[in-house]
């Protein structure tokens, strides 16, 4: 088996779950409407989900960049 296989094996496969349930219980509460289908909504509501997830890394990250400018040696022209 090779790494795309098992790439979808895994990750997307597991994607794919999560954004159908999201789906399904969206459709089930009545948020299928004619502007926005459950499949929308449920793409949405995933990303939203990922980013609040990764908020942590990604703060560090900017702590990190914005302390390291500090640290950049002065250039002259």
């Amino acid at each position: 088996m090779g790494i795309a296989q098992l790439w979808d094996a895994y990750v997307v496969s597991s994607l794919m779950l999560a954004i159908t349930w999201l789906s399904q219980l969206f459709a089930s509460i009545g948020l299928d409407g004619s502007l926005l289908s459950s499949w929308a909504l449920s793409i949405i509501a995933f990303t939203v989900l990922v980013k609040l997830i990764t908020l942590p890394l990604t703060l560090k990250q900017l702590r990190s960049s914005k302390a390291m400018t500090g640290h950049s040696p002065r250039c002259s022209a």
